[in-house]
């Protein structure tokens, strides 16, 4: 999806998502795909809410911190 980072599920239940990308197309059809509820209950989950969204910087050309996508521990 042209996203990079990472994704942890915390002891709370809920789950952590830090990402990158080089557009803002890619981030939101990242996240419209996280909040589809169809592809929620495909998965097990009743639903799914995206809350905190914290933009950390928007720098043209900056250096990506991520190449991959990982599942952490």
């Amino acid at each position: 999806m042209g996203v990079n980072g990472w994704v942890k599920n915390l002891p709370d239940g809920n789950v952590e998502i830090e990402c990158e990308s080089d557009t803002e197309k890619s981030l939101r059809e990242f996240m419209r795909t996280i909040e589809d509820s169809s592809a929620a209950k495909a998965r097990g989950f009743s639903a799914i809410s995206v809350e905190g969204i914290q933009v950390i910087s928007m720098e043209k050309d900056a250096e990506p911190r991520y190449d991959y996508f990982n599942i952490e521990y």
